[in-house]
């Protein structure tokens, strides 16, 4: 099945259980297309139908159409296989297209398996910075979308594992990606979010959030992957969308969780905030944390840390620049471009707890004694490193804490699974990287 958002669609197969015939009478009578053509090929059980409908519709919301389809097919108990999507050139406009293939399935007849169709939108850009392979911008309008099928959904009913999964999403949006609700169309949800970094035409982290969204699906509430498409749309492919299709198939194995305790559910002692936090939501243990973009003093005061720790020595971790002369290989100064600070109660109870237990002699490391705004907050035995990661993995460490899973993903773990420091801001520098993969200029 192709649903195109001109309003063109396009049914290719055999006839087999006369699904050819049923999917007529659903195009025909539930969404109001006529035929515009139709031929066929071959005899008995290989033959094959090739039909197509014109459908007037305006601000196709392929989301919802997707889901419908998918729900006219689990009810003939066909399954989803493949979702392809693209932006086509049709009649002299661009448009964006949808290929579904189904086949008979495992599901009964008159059942509909709960399924989950998310949209991830990465947003729009400045044409000036698409033409830059240099700077990252953080991409505008950037929103997510989910919308559930499952037994009764199509009486407008939702089924436990559908509600679950909803409200499980809104949990990761909210907590993982700082995203807000927004008003959504009917029968879906809708999220406004900030994390979707593009550098120059191609460069961008979309897929490493959609990895991170099937990682929560799939590995944290059970869900199974079916199929993720991408569509480049824009005039040279620059607005990407990706839509991601997933299945409850039944109870699965537990799975282990990096941690026991909901920090939502503790109640943490607010004496032990620090004073210069400002988030109300997060003071008074509405959310567990919440990240505010740094201001001008406190990125004067980083760059402070950063000018008086930085080493101008190459060593052999330092990946080569070839295209840079012998004496500029290794860079003459590190400047903060931006800079955000992570408010999160339970990160910080847990550290409060941790230094209230230990017991340990006070020691000094190069960022000690630089007397600045951010120097101020220390508490005696504390200490500011550096961490060399990328902009995506950045926003995640200071939304969630480091995750000791992930230890060495990137650069290895030359001294063993653990969290790797550097007093040395050049140090860390060595493993900055852009979410492409690639160093910075």
């Amino acid at each position: 099945v192709i649903l195109n958002a001109l309003g063109n669609i396009e049914v290719n197969g055999k006839h087999v259980k006369e699904i050819h015939s049923k999917l007529d009478g659903f195009l025909r009578h539930r969404w109001g297309c006529e035929r515009a053509g139709q031929f066929s090929e071959g005899d008995g059980d290989q033959k094959t139908i090739c039909r197509r409908y014109s459908w007037n519709v305006e601000d196709l919301n392929m989301l919802r159409a997707t889901a419908d389809v998918v729900t006219f097919f689990e009810l003939q108990g066909w399954e989803i296989q493949v979702a392809s999507q693209q932006q086509v050139l049709e009649d002299g406009t661009w448009c964006r297209e949808q290929q579904l293939l189904f086949r008979p399935g495992r599901t009964e007849v008159g059942t509909i398996e709960p399924h989950v169709f998310v949209e991830l939108y990465a947003g729009e850009g400045d044409p000036e910075f698409f033409n830059d392979e240099e700077h990252t911008q953080v991409l505008a309008n950037q929103k997510l979308r989910i919308r559930g099928i499952g037994p009764g959904s199509d009486r407008g009913k939702k089924s436990p594992e559908l509600v679950a999964a909803m409200e499980d999403f809104a949990t990761f949006v909210t907590s993982y990606l700082g995203g807000e609700q927004a008003e959504g169309l009917a029968g879906e949800e809708e999220y406004n979010c900030n994390v979707f970094l593009c550098r120059g035409k191609f460069e961008n982290n979309l897929a490493q959030w959609t990895m991170r969204l099937c990682d929560w699906m799939v590995d944290r509430l059970g869900w199974s992957f079916i199929v993720s498409s991408l569509c480049n749309m824009g005039e040279f492919g620059q607005n990407r969308l990706q839509q991601v299709i997933f299945r409850y198939d039944g109870d699965k194995r537990a799975l282990p969780v990096s941690k026991s305790v909901n920090p939502a559910q503790e109640s943490l002692d607010p004496s032990r905030f620090p004073d210069y936090w400002v988030f109300d939501e997060v003071l008074e243990q509405r959310e567990v944390q919440r990240v505010k973009p740094c201001k001008t003093e406190e990125k004067e005061a980083l760059q402070d840390l950063v000018d008086h720790t930085f080493k101008r020595v190459l060593t052999r971790d330092r990946v080569p620049d070839d295209d840079a002369e012998d004496d500029e290989e290794m860079p003459f100064r590190i400047e903060v471009v931006q800079a955000f600070r992570s408010e999160h109660a339970w990160l910080n109870n847990q550290l409060c707890e941790s230094m209230e237990a230990a017991e340990f002699a006070d020691f000094e490391v190069k960022t000690s004694g630089i007397e600045t705004l951010l120097y101020e907050r220390l508490a005696p035995g504390q200490h500011y490193m550096y961490h060399g990661t990328n902009p995506s993995s950045a926003m995640s460490i200071l939304k969630t804490g480091f995750v000791l899973d992930h230890a060495g993903s990137a650069t290895g773990t030359m001294f063993g699974a653990g969290i790797y420091m550097a007093e040395c801001s050049s140090k860390s520098d060595e493993y900055g990287r852009d979410d492409g993969g690639n160093t910075y200029p």
